[in-house]
């Protein structure tokens, strides 16, 4: 589905802006603009759920698939008029009302990490003596981290740096260790064989040159609340180190793993940009600086690009159905390493694809016992009389307010035979009828329950479930009346 760029004015002012405009601009005044965008520019395509869905069933009933040359034509122009509207209507119904999100989105990083949590009070330098029981083991198995409560920043032998270590590094003679935590607990390391001194301005310098942390805070209802890093198996899951804790406005930089975390804790974690961002699309953790995390990679865009077009060229002129155009593109995405399995892995909506696997019996259900066939008929000795046009207006109206509570994949398994059904019966195009109901499966604007991607927008935008149904009506109308010309 593509994204409508779109941008909107808002009516509160933004506070602290120094915009002479009274008429100033919300950074969240968009998120109505993405939500439409998000739905409307699935209209054009064959590769939305309830698209496919409908398609399917066109083939189970003996017709050919859909594709996109059915969609682009009435989704096309359905994309330019919902951009005219936001652009001539929708913005003006924004409301007046602060975003729950707006502190987040003015949050400023401090300019200095590792000076605001006061790192360089807890660094010291620990040198392994020959001799030391530690000589030989892994960092895991030293037990250094769970006993102590220090965190070892950086491991070095002769030249040889390892920055941020993982825990089966092992410890050799004469290593130096560069650690986190208090004195009295690092001291304790010189029972075990070590010379622990404080780190000189020259290690110091080059430990703040060698970290590139990042922030992350726990969000609100994030599965990680009350419980500790260590329970979580932090490190090994997310192979991030977890630096500090800033909680009550002061730093905690020993015993990190044992606090139970609270929503709001900020975490500094040092790893990879890679790593940060696998963090930061998981639904737990809030990444407020991200900008330092998304490096372009020219190769890799071309080659997503190059695939994408690919897929689309092979389900648009009918090489491939589209479930397989797409399974083949993500496995290339996979084989040129553009992902890994497990980012592929986890973009997949399961709950949507549990969804629909368990209403799939339904929808085969209403077929085979004749529902679909006594409904059909139903609808067509009702609204035939009156033309193709009005048949294909009640079944988009009809689909379309089933959708706010099914929402468009659900609606789309359950209208999807009485449609085609209804369509052959009243001897009317049932391609039309199908492309006509899955653009209705799509219109999803009168409540946030309708799609995931209203939710998503509620609370960015400081939405109400009536601001929904305020924007929605008119844009439906609009919308109705361009598929009654097509």
């Amino acid at each position: 589905a593509g994204d409508e760029q779109h941008c909107c004015r808002g009516r509160a002012a933004a506070s602290g802006s120094t915009c002479s405009d009274p008429r100033q601009y919300s950074p969240f005044a968009g998120a109505d603009a993405l939500s439409y965008g998000t739905l409307v520019g699935g209209m054009a395509t064959i590769f939305t759920t309830a698209n496919i869905l409908l398609s399917a069933n066109l083939q189970e009933y003996g017709f050919r698939e859909l594709t996109m040359l059915d969609f682009l034509p009435t989704g096309g122009l359905i994309v330019v008029a919902g951009i005219a509207y936001m652009l001539l209507v929708g913005r003006h119904l924004l409301p007046n009302r602060e975003s729950s999100t707006r502190e987040l989105a003015q949050y400023t990083p401090p300019p200095d990490l590792p000076d605001t949590y006061q790192l360089d009070e807890r660094l010291w330098e620990v040198r392994v003596l020959p001799g030391s029981p530690l000589v030989g083991s892994s960092l895991y198995k030293s037990r250094i981290g769970a006993e102590l409560g220090i965190t070892v920043l950086e491991i070095q032998h002769g030249q040889h740096v390892v920055a941020t270590p993982p825990p089966q590094t092992i410890i050799g003679t004469n290593a130096l260790l560069l650690v986190l935590g208090r004195e009295e607990r690092v001291r304790q390391l010189e029972t075990t064989g070590t010379e622990v001194c404080h780190t000189s301005h020259e290690i110091h310098t080059r430990a703040t040159e060698a970290l590139y942390p990042s922030e992350i805070i726990v969000a609100p209802r994030s599965p990680a609340i009350g419980r500790t890093l260590s329970e979580m198996r932090f490190r090994s899951t997310t192979g991030l180190l977890a630096v500090a804790l800033w909680r009550g406005g002061r730093s905690y930089r020993t015993d990190v793993g044992k606090f139970r975390l609270q929503e709001g804790d900020a975490l500094l974690v040092q790893g990879s940009a890679e790593q940060v961002q696998a963090l930061a699309n998981e639904p737990g953790y809030i990444v407020p600086d991200v900008s330092h995390l998304h490096r372009p990679d020219l190769r890799k865009g071309l080659w997503a690009a190059g695939i994408a077009a690919l897929v689309i060229g092979l389900s648009t002129f009918g090489v491939l159905s589209t479930a397989l155009a797409v399974l083949l593109g993500a496995a290339v995405l996979v084989l040129v390493g553009i992902m890994r399995m497990e980012e592929l892995y986890s973009a997949v909506e399961w709950r949507i694809v549990f969804l629909i696997a368990g209403m799939t019996p339904l929808s085969v259900a209403i077929q085979e016992t004749g529902l679909a066939e006594r409904v059909g008929e139903a609808f067509v000795s009702l609204i035939a009389p009156y033309g193709a046009l009005a048949l294909v207006a009640g079944l988009y109206l009809f689909t379309m307010l089933i959708g706010q509570a099914l929402g468009g994949q659900v609606t789309a398994l359950v209208v999807g035979p009485f449609a085609i059904t209804a369509a052959t019966q009243a001897n009317v195009n049932p391609i039309a009828v199908a492309v006509a109901v899955a653009i209705a499966c799509s219109a999803s604007f009168l409540t946030p329950v309708a799609h995931p991607v209203n939710l998503l927008m509620m609370n960015p935008g400081g939405y109400v479930p009536g601001d929904f149904f305020g924007w929605g009506v008119a844009w439906r109308w609009c919308r109705l009346w361009r598929c009654w010309l097509e």
